[in-house]
């Protein structure tokens, strides 16, 4: 075929389906734009239409390679092909697009652009988001571009607002502002649910998430902001989805640390609750040994117990969790039948010589004492 015909074709059906968008023209379009590749591969603008072909199938080496070309339309297609990977990559390839973007060098914005130009904020909000997916945020280049953008934000679309809000809201919990951070996510939800965006929000609940749970949980602030952010999570995915386990998961430890910093029966039922819920999605030692403590904590002797036969089952023998796990089995029996502790107690004494050391040992023998056992043999069930 002659190669300035196939290329008028490849153009013309491109500009078809942009103007009117159908799965019926996308179709036409790429099959031209296959048939155009594989005959002319050398044509000029045979990068081109293989990046809009193929784009989110390309190495990543390559499109920034296109990205970089003094092309503009080349060069701009690459960026969106880039910036569009971003977007739906999973997590173990989003470090390495990131980084490819960010290397591709300053933006419009940044280059002295304005952000009242809705073309240059749509590019400063993706090296933002860039910025921050990277392993190590780069929070310099985020809060400038966070910055510039700002002037912006009255006239800027809610979904836009948005955005802006949940960035803030991330380089304030990378700076250790947690109030600052807290106040700024909820205005990013107030504005995507002013505008009734709520998609935006069921997609911007894991990224939050994800972006408490990355620190350390050595605080009640952060315990409060990670079991808030888990919660949203929660309610907003369905039971299907992955992500599901994962929140609950965290949304257990953070009640879990709440309590343990500040033990009382309110905290101690939002972790019992929280793990029950947990353990539903899975079933771990950890999980189980969690249900199990925070169940005593609250007198839920049968549900203890019943959790401490759950991490025995699944706990190597003579591991510390099964110690822990049979430490809680003893205590709960203790509560519910005394007799029947008594003989799992004697029992374990028997085949466990270290029985009563550690913390869990020194728990295990105060529960004896005040049983009122003396070491007698036995066994029992």
């Amino acid at each position: 075929r002659d190669e300035t015909r196939s290329w008028i074709e490849v153009a013309a059906l491109d500009r078809i389906r942009r103007i009117a968008p159908s799965a019926e023209a996308d179709e036409a379009w790429a099959e031209a734009a296959r048939r155009f590749l594989a005959e002319f591969p050398d044509h000029p603008q045979a990068s081109l239409v293989a990046v809009r072909l193929g784009g989110e199938r390309m190495r990543v080496e390559d499109l920034e390679s296109f990205a970089r070309r003094g092309d503009g339309r080349l060069a701009a297609e690459a960026r969106r092909a880039l910036f569009d990977r971003l977007a739906t990559a999973p997590p173990a390839e989003r470090g390495a697009i990131a980084t490819a973007i960010r290397d591709l060098g300053a933006t419009s914005l940044e280059r002295g652009g304005t952000a009242s130009e809705e073309i240059l904020r749509r590019e400063a909000f993706e090296v933002l988001e860039a910025a921050l997916v990277l392993e190590a945020p780069d929070a310099a280049r985020a809060t400038r571009l966070l910055e510039s953008l700002a002037p912006a934000l009255p006239q800027m679309a809610p979904r836009e607002r948005a955005s802006w809000h949940l960035h803030a809201a991330e380089l304030s919990l990378l700076r250790g502002d947690l109030a600052a951070a807290a106040d700024a996510q909820q205005r990013a939800w107030a504005e995507a649910a002013e505008a009734a965006d709520e998609s935006w929000i069921d997609a911007a609940a894991p990224r939050w998430l994800g972006r408490v749970a990355s620190m350390a949980l050595d605080s009640a602030a952060i315990a409060i902001l990670l079991e808030a952010a888990a919660e949203t999570t929660l309610g907003r995915v369905s039971a299907s989805d992955p992500i599901r386990a994962t929140a609950a998961q965290l949304a257990a430890r953070a009640a879990e640390t709440r309590w343990r910093l500040e033990p009382g029966r309110a905290l101690a039922d939002r972790w019992y609750v929280a793990a029950d819920r947990a353990w539903e999605s899975v079933h771990s030692v950890q999980l189980a040994l969690a249900r199990a403590e925070a169940a005593a904590e609250t007198a839920r002797w049968t549900e203890s117990l019943e959790s401490a036969r759950e991490a025995l089952a699944l706990a190597p023998r003579g591991s510390g969790e099964w110690r822990h796990a049979k430490r809680r089995q003893i205590e709960a029996l203790a509560e519910l039948d005394r007799d029947q502790a008594l003989a799992v107690l004697d029992q374990h004494r028997v085949l466990d010589p270290e029985w009563d050391q550690g913390e869990h040992g020194a728990a295990l023998a105060a529960v004896a004492r005040r049983l009122g056992s003396s070491g007698r043999s036995g066994s029992g069930p």
